[in-house]
């Protein structure tokens, strides 16, 4: 009898962790509000503006088609001090929701921009910046390959530089170190034998595995953040290593990029890599990207930059 109760028993629990683990549970997806989205970062030396508008849906909503995250049929304006002086159109008929212009002047620094976009199926969505002036000093460039090894024998290079900041003002900066890898390869040889050549050229920037400052901030792209906090009016040494490695089928350009950047674009990278670090790990504390655009979703940021060849 005691066997039968536990048999009894057993399969009740077996039945009753069936359909536990079957069970479908319905939730309400959380309300959200449908707005308009744009990433804009704009330079001192741009002479165009392309802007890519999308729209957000809820967290739960299954969106089929790709194209319904486009947002066509939009006015996008462009002004400066309060004043409209370009209004984007459609790139093509086919990438209707990009929104293209060219600007009828260069942009100038202190100056005020702001990006206006309105649609009749959202609520309108301006972002407003002022382009920050690039810096007057940037001096003392040192520059020494393959100085050094680490640890593991990798050949490590050093980059130093010397900024002076502005006193009494909120500046933010961004520095990076950006490769042109020239990359030759044979397409043909001539009758008598010699090769002809063709090449390809890409970028990218590469990663300081030490900078030897902790006031400094990892920002996208392998760039580096600094805020004046500690700076302010002062001159800023820049030191940092990077890996090194020399290809001898390749040819390489190394440019120092020093930008002076807007807050906005200065917390927006912050905030973007630490999202974007975070998101394969399912522990991390969720981080909202920041965001500037009133009524939207996105980022306006200005910059202005100057650029070294080493």
């Amino acid at each position: 009898m005691k066997y039968l109760l536990f048999l009894i028993g057993a399969g009740v629990a077996l039945t009753s962790c069936q359909n536990f683990f079957s069970q479908t549970v319905e939730i309400d997806p959380p309300d959200y509000t449908a707005s308009m989205v744009f990433h804009e970062l704009v330079s001192d030396q741009d002479d165009t503006l392309k802007i890519n508008l999308t729209r957000n849906f809820g967290v739960l909503e299954q969106v089929d088609d790709d194209k319904k995250w486009a947002v066509k049929g939009a006015t996008v304006e462009w002004w400066q001090n309060g004043q409209k002086v370009l209004t984007l159109l459609p790139l093509s008929a086919d990438s209707s929701q990009v929104y293209f212009g060219l600007l009828p002047a260069p942009l100038q620094a202190g100056q005020e921009y702001q990006i206006k976009v309105n649609h009749p199926d959202f609520e309108p969505v301006t972002a407003t910046q002022v382009l920050p002036a690039p810096l007057d000093k940037v001096d003392n460039i040192v520059f020494k390959r393959q100085i050094s090894t680490n640890e593991f024998g990798e050949p490590v290079s050093q980059l130093e530089f010397n900024i002076t900041d502005k006193a009494d003002e909120k500046n933010f900066y961004e520095f990076f170190l950006q490769v042109d890898n020239v990359n030759k390869f044979i397409v043909d040889y001539l009758p008598d034998g010699t090769p002809v050549y063709d090449s390809f050229t890409y970028q990218y920037t590469v990663p300081f595995d030490v900078t030897f400052d902790p006031n400094l901030r990892e920002g996208l792209g392998n760039s580096q953040l600094l805020n004046d906090q500690f700076t302010n009016g002062q001159e800023y040494k820049f030191k940092g290593q990077f890996l090194d490695y020399q290809n001898p089928d390749q040819t390489q350009e190394f440019y120092l990029v020093v930008r002076t950047v807007t807050q906005e674009y200065y917390y927006w990278s912050r905030s973007y890599l630490q999202q974007s670090n975070a998101g394969d790990n399912p522990l991390a504390e969720p981080i909202s990207v920041y965001n500037n655009l009133e009524n939207g979703l996105g980022i306006f940021g200005m910059f202005s930059e100057k650029r070294f060849k080493l």
